[in-house]
């Protein structure tokens, strides 16, 4: 019985290491299921941010294309003319362009804000002068030129928009 006794300590000694083996192979095999569970979500959440990131710049690039089209088919064609009010509009809502589109779509639209300049200076000057004035026919031919010219822009407005305005999963 005394030899019982000397080994129950060592018996016991393998038992609770075995036991301790086991526990930690258990709690390894969890926290390698928490961290495969850790990597899922934050893939998931990259694949989110990114989504939001593409939406985001959808939403603030058709407001700038918005713009250009309220801009000419409302401001501009309907009314002939461009105010002082309806070109500062233009400005300020086309002008983070130049962030959000290349520099193709960005010098377009500065193409239709010089156009609408001169536009509104024919449209101001016209009325000012004589019908004798050798002047006034050339403003005249020029404003419809320009008025021409903006009534084919909505089509062109479009086609260099589309790239910037198509949803794909990144």
């Amino acid at each position: 019985m005394a030899d019982l006794l000397s080994l129950a300590g060592p018996a016991a000694t393998i038992i609770a290491a075995g036991a301790a083996v086991f526990v930690t192979w258990r709690l390894g095999k969890s926290q390698l299921n928490i961290s495969e569970e850790q990597k899922a979500i934050a893939y998931q959440q990259m694949k989110l941010a990114a989504d939001r990131l593409q939406l985001d710049r959808y939403d603030r690039r058709f407001r700038i294309y918005n713009e250009a089209r309220r801009f000419i088919i409302e401001d501009i064609l309907r009314n002939g003319r461009v105010s002082d009010h309806a070109l500062m509009e233009f400005i300020g809502g086309t002008g983070d362009s130049i962030f959000l589109l290349d520099a193709q779509v960005t010098n377009y639209l500065m193409k239709i804000r010089k156009r609408a300049i001169r536009l509104r200076f024919l449209g101001k000057a016209i009325p000012g002068t004589s019908p004798m004035d050798d002047n006034r026919g050339k403003y005249i031919d020029e404003e419809a030129k320009l008025l021409n010219w903006f009534s084919q822009q909505q089509d062109v407005l479009r086609e260099k928009f589309k790239p910037f305005l198509t949803l794909e999963r990144p």
